[in-house]
């Protein structure tokens, strides 16, 4: 095609098929967090934490989506802050063997 050619472009109809998401096996955080009942930041807290595997959409904007079968299979950790380790109780030092001072 030569400089200053013109082209035409014929407008042509296309048929757009919508497939859900649950076909791919994929879900939105928003569904996850409707359906399992977690908060939505929490979540997201989560996912910055690297304990669940994401798909990220959206040219790396922190848009995301998610495989149902790593949902189902996550466990969530324990809330609130972890308790610490109960101490054990000091010993006291053996008295030591031999003789008696005067």
């Amino acid at each position: 095609m030569a400089f200053g050619t013109l082209v035409l472009l014929k407008k042509v109809k296309c048929d757009v098929i919508e497939i859900s998401l649950a076909e791919f096996g994929l879900e939105t955080v928003a569904d996850v967090c409707a359906r399992k009942g977690w908060a939505a930041k929490t979540f997201q807290n989560w996912v910055k934490a690297d304990l669940l595997p994401v798909v990220p959409v959206g040219g790396g904007r922190g848009t995301y989506l998610l495989r149902k079968t790593d949902i189902d299979s996550f466990t969530p950790p324990p809330r609130g802050r972890p308790k610490a380790e109960p101490e054990e109780p000091k010993k006291k030092p053996a008295a030591k063997k031999g003789k008696l001072k005067k």
